[in-house]
């Protein structure tokens, strides 16, 4: 209702956002600005001059999101980038003494036009099990394994950051802003490199597979946290069975209007980012008959699978704020669906796939979760209409079922018209359609390559069933566990 004021929301208070704009009226990818660093030119000593945007008003635009601290920009430390954090989101900004002004928001109706090919940012959450000697086991150890990754004064070092996760098996990595591939693929091995040794010193490995293959060792018991212990009361039974772990991709979209919009269209491609990081077949002995089964035991949480399509972001506020009227989420958390705009920075988050065996294997999702984004960015802007096919709902949910248990070299369900295809064709379908994206950023030849491995190697869950064989899951537990563990020098 015209006039009417948005009603309060998990997001009202956010002071990351940029204020929305209206769509259709700049050009391009200008209009799906991310945590980019903004071209002009800069004598020694003196802050950055930005230059405008066409048909903006010459205001000067912010700063680089700076999750690295380049010098000359002030940012964002995204070392908190943890969407279920408890904490709010720091907002960094240099010294006075360096002469650099804080970053100057937009005003509506203005756009940030990215600077070259590498203005579009990537954040990776990725989540571990840990493991024991011998049989492969998940064990209680993250509180162990964290002490030892914090200094005395309970800081960190530089780089990413670590957390305990849900249930006491399982720790989460969470990867600093990067703009390239490159960058982010040393970010992630160094961050394993340090996990595995903190592990190490524990007694303990870090086994990235997406359910543990092996059997517990002793009753599994959340975290230390406080919101772990709400969800605990809430959910019974259903906390303690999700040792799960996936791979998040967060991709800079500032305006919230967008963010919505981009996911929107974001769904029908999410059963196939799904397919391709396909990494849990086994859980506690036990061969599921799925290619995900992280997929399957996420299903039976409340706003865990595909999102709805959402008419605005005032739309998807009303809708998070019925859940948690509802009861059906704590009070600290957001919906969980597999792709949403965050809640505490200005992304789109996508949720859909098994954590990574590989580094490689998450710089593809990265890649890929990029130009998707991108894409839909460059189609919003272009004015392109993204009309829902009929029963898409079902159609999707029926997709993503599918793609858990056939992966990448079964059955598929096709997005658009419900029909039974090969998920490679669904596969080459989506590569066609961004394409123009990965061109753009530089990303296609990378891409390509790691796709091409992807095929040469098989997918995380193809390879844990030919470790296992034909023989008892919970005997070859520890040749998944050896073969998946995280090294000092992980690669």
């Amino acid at each position: 209702m015209p006039g009417r004021r948005p009603p309060e929301s998990l997001f009202s208070t956010n002071p990351l956002w940029k204020p929305s704009s209206k769509h259709g009226e700049k050009a391009a990818f200008s209009l799906c600005p991310s945590l980019i660093d903004v071209a002009g030119t800069r004598a020694p000593g003196r802050a950055p001059t930005a230059r405008p945007g066409p048909g903006t008003s010459g205001r000067a635009r912010p700063a680089a999101w700076n999750g690295h601290r380049r010098p000359g920009g002030a940012g964002l430390d995204w070392r908190s980038m943890d969407e279920e954090s408890e904490d709010p989101p720091v907002q960094r900004f240099p010294a006075a003494s360096t002469g650099h002004a804080p970053p100057v928001r937009a005003e509506p109706g203005e756009s940030l036009r990215p600077a070259g090919r590498d203005g579009w940012t990537l954040g990776v959450e990725e989540e571990f099990l840990l493991a024991g000697p011998g049989d492969g086991g998940p064990v209680l150890a993250n509180a162990r394994v964290m002490a030892g990754l914090v200094g005395p004064d309970g800081s960190q070092a530089p780089g990413a950051e670590f957390k305990i996760e849900l249930l006491a098996s399982m720790m989460e990595s969470v990867s600093p802003v990067c703009t390239t591939l490159a960058e982010l693929r040393t970010l992630l091995r160094s961050s394993r490199a340090r996990l595995a040794r903190a592990a190490a010193r524990a007694g303990v490995r870090v086994v990235a597979t997406g359910t543990p293959v092996g059997r517990p060792r002793a009753p599994r018991d959340v975290s230390d946290k406080k919101r772990y212990r709400e969800m605990r009361d809430l959910y019974g039974l259903l906390v303690t069975q999700q040792e799960t772990c996936g791979c998040h991709v967060h991709v800079g979209v500032a305006d919230r209007e967008m963010a919505v919009e981009v996911v929107n269209r974001l769904r029908p491609w999410l059963p196939t980012l799904l397919a391709l990081s396909a990494n849990s077949p086994f859980c506690e002995g036990a061969d599921t008959g799925y290619e995900s089964w992280r997929t399957v035991a996420l299903s039976r949480w409340p706003a865990t699978d595909i999102p709805p399509r959402f008419a605005s972001a005032a739309h998807y506020d009303q809708v998070t704020g019925m859940l948690h009227r509802s009861g059906a989420l704590v009070a600290t958390a957001h919906p969980y669906w597999l792709a949403r705009p965050s809640a505490r920075f200005p992304t789109v988050e996508l949720r859909a796939a098994d954590v990574a065996a590989t580094v490689d294997e998450a710089v593809l999702q990265a890649a890929l979760s990029r130009a998707l984004v991108r894409t839909a960015c460059a189609e919003i802007a272009g004015g392109g209409d993204a009309p829902p096919a009929e029963d898409e709902d079902q159609i999707l949910r029926a997709a993503l079922w599918s793609a858990a248990r056939y992966g990448l070299n079964g059955t598929g369900v096709h997005p658009r018209t419900g029909e039974q295809v090969p998920a490679r064709a669904i596969l080459e379908e989506m590569l066609a359609r961004i394409r123009p994206a990965l061109r753009e950023v530089g990303d296609e030849p990378e891409v390509d390559r790691l796709l091409a491995d992807l095929d040469r190697t098989g997918t995380g869950a193809e390879r844990q069933r030919t470790l296992i064989g034909t023989g008892d899951v919970a005997a070859g537990a520890a040749r998944v566990a050896d073969a998946f563990a995280l090294e000092s020098g992980d690669a």
